[in-house]
């Protein structure tokens, strides 16, 4: 692990809409409810989180939104430091670095 931060929604919010060139990232809500959806490029797959009993993987390379219910509180660990470089922020860079485009 080498970074960890939270993310508090003082109101619903959508977050995320980028994905990671070599960093995975753990998702853990600590309270409220958070909705991932998960895309590869081809098939995109939904999870809610609701207690920190659950933990979402999301691996390098695929792109994840998500969805905060007011209130919620989500904790996120990764295997990376923060670098700005690792983010791809545009969905068809995103495509392109998949070799989908």
């Amino acid at each position: 692990m080498k970074r960890i931060f939270v993310i508090k929604a003082s109101k619903a919010t959508n977050r995320g809409a980028h994905a990671h060139k070599e960093c995975a990232q753990l998702l853990v809500v600590l309270n409220g409810k958070c909705t991932v959806t998960c895309d590869d490029g081809t098939n995109k797959k939904i999870h809610t989180l609701t207690n920190p009993d659950q933990g979402l993987l999301i691996p390098p390379t695929i792109w994840a939104e998500q969805k905060y219910d007011l209130g919620t509180t989500l904790m996120v660990l990764t295997d990376q430091p923060y670098d700005e470089g690792d983010y791809l922020r545009n969905y068809d860079d995103f495509l392109t670095f998949r070799g989908l485009k």
